[in-house]
């Protein structure tokens, strides 16, 4: 869902909640600061909402706060994410404020998982020490890593809950430690929900890991929460994606100096994320150039490694439409030598698309089977695999192919789950 397609439904739900107070245009435009014709506009949508506007309609007209995102979804009565902790600009604000609309309006769409669920209705749980609900976060990341997305889910739904009882219990001293942690958490989960397709809870996750993260004291976690909105802006094809992320580079950088290999190998890996973001947008010299600064930027010895950088690469050329070159960098490396699960599905889902669109259906086949066996869940979740399945099947060489028709069957199980 586009972020115009959101701001018309605030309007709706503006205009609903005029009409049913009996408020002309005039009146209800008086009675919040506006023209009627400038209401007029934001109701039909044809002007953006700012935070400020949002704020008012809410407080002045009696439109619900859920309906357009001025209410944290946890039910635990806490305020949105103020402008100053944000950090961003008062068109970050409000796009980031438009996704959380998004997780409403989508949830419907696509069956809830415990996580969707878990953001919507927090349950009040034991707050744990923090050393211990600092083990639990790690290991979550290390599942994460390793793909293990359906462990994750289940996880998450006790993790969450778990995180957030500590926050609302630190102590003054404990508070910024308790903060990152959960903007940890909300990072795993916003990760875990865009891929499994559940980009608009995604967006409230990662709002929230934003948040949280501000709160703390270690630039790094701030800095991968931005990057992480970036990733769901881009999925939800909001073009201010790359000033999100190249912005959220800048801080990174004004606060680190970069001098240390962990807040290096996150800048690298924002800027790859970034240049991957902007093949998708058809801008390919500005994604060489992210590229470019990225590899310059990387510390081998990082927790990037040169492995997971020829895996962007390949990512990047395949979203540039160069399928020649994608494949000719997926040949240049040895895939046992990416370090993550996710990053080598990546590297099989490149080689893959790629080679279908190179007509060469054998080594499609081979390279699902690979995902397969690497991360499966990628098969079952992801929109393109569903359709890349489908259309391997209608050739005579898919067809006759019993992995694929295995990979078919697990894909009509997990839609009907």
């Amino acid at each position: 869902m586009s972020a115009r397609q959101i701001n018309e439904h605030i309007g709706r739900a503006v205009r609903v909640a005029r009409s049913r107070a009996n408020l002309t245009l005039d009146a209800a435009g008086a009675k919040c600061g506006f023209s009627a014709s400038v209401l007029s506009r934001l109701e039909r949508g044809l002007q953006f909402w700012t935070v400020a506007d949002l704020r008012i309609v809410v407080d002045r007209l009696g439109v619900p706060a859920c309906e357009v995102g001025l209410v944290d979804e946890d039910g635990l009565g806490e305020a949105v994410t103020s402008p100053e902790k944000v950090g961003h600009d008062d068109t970050m604000r409000r796009r980031v404020l438009l996704y959380r609309s998004a997780a409403f309006l989508g949830a419907a769409l696509i069956p809830a998982t415990p996580v969707d669920q878990i953001l919507h209705q927090m349950p009040k749980v034991e707050a744990p020490r923090l050393p211990n609900l600092a083990v639990r976060i790690q290991a979550a990341e290390e599942q994460l890593r390793a793909m293990h997305v359906p462990l994750l889910q289940r996880a998450l739904a006790q993790l969450l809950p778990t995180a957030h009882a500590a926050y609302k219990s630190a102590s003054t001293t404990t508070a910024a430690e308790a903060a990152e942690l959960l903007a940890r958490t909300y990072i795993v989960a916003a990760q875990v929900l865009y891929r499994s397709s559940k980009d608009a809870s995604a967006a409230v996750a990662a709002d929230r890991a934003v948040r949280y993260a501000s709160e703390g004291h270690d630039p790094v976690t701030a800095a991968e929460a931005g990057r992480i909105v970036g990733i769901v802006l881009r999925r939800l094809a909001d073009p201010t994606a790359i000033e999100v992320l190249t912005r959220t580079a800048d801080s990174l950088i004004e606060h680190t100096g970069l001098a240390a290999p962990a807040p290096s190998a996150t800048y690298a890996n924002i800027l790859c994320t970034a240049a991957y973001t902007a093949a998708s947008q058809d801008d390919y010299n500005s994604a060489w150039e992210y590229f470019r600064v990225a590899a310059a930027a990387h510390q081998p010895a990082a927790a990037m490694s040169t492995a997971d950088l020829a895996v962007y690469r390949i990512s990047i050329a395949r979203a540039a439409g160069d399928y020649g070159a994608t494949l000719a960098h997926a040949r240049a490396i040895d895939p046992a030598t990416i370090p993550t699960q996710h990053a080598q599905g990546r590297y099989w889902q490149d080689i893959a698309l790629a080679s279908w669109n190179k007509a060469d259906v054998p080594t499609t086949i081979h390279a699902l089977e690979q995902l397969n066996e690497v991360a499966s869940q990628q098969l079952l979740d992801r929109p393109w695999a569903h359709q890349l399945v489908e259309d391997i099947l209608h050739t005579t060489t898919g067809g006759r192919s019993t992995s694929i028709r295995a990979i078919k069957s697990r894909q009509k199980v997990a839609r009907s789950d």
